[in-house]
């Protein structure tokens, strides 16, 4: 893992999936994460994006730049306290 881009990101998923517990394993890491087709990126969460957000079951949502749309975590913020 030394040479490796992004150890750090599966380093432990490497191990478990390697162990006895692999067939126990939920596949799920509560991260609502949108994807643009062909993109190597994620997209970044905006305003327009809330309802979707709402209505997702995850717990954390990747990714959001305030340079870009800091209103949609005003958004959340709202929603939440």
């Amino acid at each position: 893992m030394n040479y490796t881009w992004g150890a750090d990101e599966f380093f432990y998923a490497t191990i478990l999936m390697n162990s006895p517990y692999k067939d126990s394993i939920v596949n799920d890491n509560l991260r609502l994460i949108k994807w643009a087709e062909g993109s190597a990126n994620p997209v970044i969460l905006k305003q327009k994006d809330l309802n979707s957000i709402v209505a997702s079951d995850k717990l954390f949502a990747r990714k959001f730049d305030v340079s870009i749309d800091d209103g949609i975590l005003n958004q959340i913020d709202a929603l939440l306290l």
